[in-house]
């Protein structure tokens, strides 16, 4: 790896890996939401959830960093938070923007849990779900590793193992709303503790998922 070239290895490396991180967040806050995991597990996967989080959350930073450091494309703030104005392939890095602001919207949410009752708090972390796919389609476009053999396999099993998680739960939560016994209670619109997180199915403190 050549010096003018490693700060652009790095933030590339750091996407791809902010990516995995958010991919197993999301997926793991699904199977909590679910109530797919066992009470002797919950207190693992919550931790797992939550690590995956705050990790993904840091590599991101990391990742814009990289970036801008890097002089190869010579990237503005600018590029990261305005759709389209890259100077390098826009509409793969706009992908990008675009889940960062859903991120971005999803982590203030968490941060002010209390100050919202716990319907509007679901339905704001719900949007980790299209900021996830937009990080997918940006992996896909911009990052050049994602596309080889490999790891696009890799790639490629993950986003079908999470898009089924999600889409299992989604339906879970479907049948509790149109079933009479399995509706909320009026509990599911308190707030819960502020808990930062990309994902739009974290469980309330109580181990109930909405």
């Amino acid at each position: 790896m050549s010096g003018d070239r490693w700060w652009w290895y790095l933030a590339r490396s750091s996407g791809l890996l902010a990516w995995a991180l958010l991919t197993v967040s999301v997926a793991t806050g699904a199977l909590l939401a679910a109530r797919s995991v066992r009470r002797t597990r919950f207190e693992q996967v919550t931790a797992a959830h939550r690590l995956a989080t705050s990790a993904g959350l840091w590599l991101t930073v990391g990742h814009l960093v990289a970036l801008l450091i890097d002089d190869y494309i010579e990237f503005a703030p600018h590029h990261f938070v305005v759709p389209f104005t890259s100077p390098w392939r826009p509409g793969a890095v706009a992908w990008g923007v675009g889940a960062l602001w859903l991120a971005m919207v999803v982590q203030v949410s968490s941060l002010a849990a209390h100050r919202m009752s716990r319907r509007t708090w679901h339905r704001l972390h719900r949007l980790a779900i299209p900021a996830w796919a937009a990080a997918s389609v940006h992996l896909v476009q911009a990052g050049t590793e994602a596309r080889r053999p490999a790891p696009f396999t890799l790639v490629a099993a993950l986003i079908g193992a999470t898009t089924f998680v999600v889409l299992s739960r989604t339906f879970r939560l479907f049948r509790r709303r149109r079933d009479p016994l399995l509706a909320p209670t009026d509990a599911d619109t308190e707030a819960p503790d502020a808990s930062p997180a990309w994902s739009a199915l974290s469980p309330n403190p109580e181990g109930r998922a909405g």
